[in-house]
């Protein structure tokens, strides 16, 4: 499994294209998995006609992926056997933003942890879609979530661990990730909004500000 990381949905930039296109290629088929919602908001506009559908079929025209390649897990209108034929299927798959723990409630929810974690595509995550990556993460204090905290995710990468909107909340990300490290202690890297990363076998790429992030003792 390849592993593409970003804060933002910022696939079709440029500056991210050049080392995105090695990884996102014509033909390949697309697995949109948008179950990062909030309780409560229109799912409607992950359907075609929607403005977050439209935003994300958009992003993929600088790879030359045509809209009949790329496929949805609808959270309310498909089951555990639609949705483990449709990542069967993929080659690559998009994890959306938003709140992660909601995410890995709804996949475990689905019976779907395995059949993600044993995915050999490229995952593709969007903040809260990199946070579930992870076998566990941290979330530092936010306007979502008040306090630090450790969550569960796929266990699929578990030797690092990521600070993703790196840089909004300075201070307290600092002090989330000295936290994170005494609890578990790894490398840990940060992304800025414009930046990514990407995890290719045991090659880690940072691009545009992405970083390891340096302890102060």
């Amino acid at each position: 499994m390849v592993n593409i990381m970003l804060s933002r949905s910022y696939i079709d930039n440029p500056y991210l294209y050049v080392y995105f296109k090695k990884y996102i290629k014509k033909g390949m088929k697309i697995l949109v998995i948008p179950w990062s919602f909030y309780p409560g908001s229109d799912y409607d506009t992950y359907r075609p006609g929607g403005e977050r559908y439209q935003k994300l079929v958009n992003q993929f025209i600088p790879y030359d992926i045509e809209e009949r390649d790329i496929e949805w897990l609808d959270y309310y209108n498909d089951n555990h056997e639609i949705a483990v034929k449709k990542i069967n299927k993929a080659d690559l798959i998009y994890l959306t933003g938003g709140l992660p723990d909601k995410f890995f409630e709804r996949i475990e929810e689905f019976n779907i942890k395995s059949n993600l974690e044993q995915f050999k595509g490229v995952m593709l995550g969007i903040s809260a879609g990199v946070c579930i990556q992870f076998g566990t993460y941290h979330l530092s204090p936010d306007a979502d979530y008040k306090k630090f905290n450790i969550y569960p995710g796929l266990n699929i990468i578990n030797d690092f661990g990521v600070e993703v909107h790196y840089g909004d909340r300075r201070r307290a990300q600092k002090k989330a990730l000295k936290k994170a490290n005494l609890i578990i202690p790894r490398t840990y890297y940060t992304i800025p909004d414009a930046g990514a990363l990407i995890k290719d076998g045991n090659n880690i790429i940072l691009i545009n500000g992405a970083k390891k992030h340096q302890f102060k003792k």
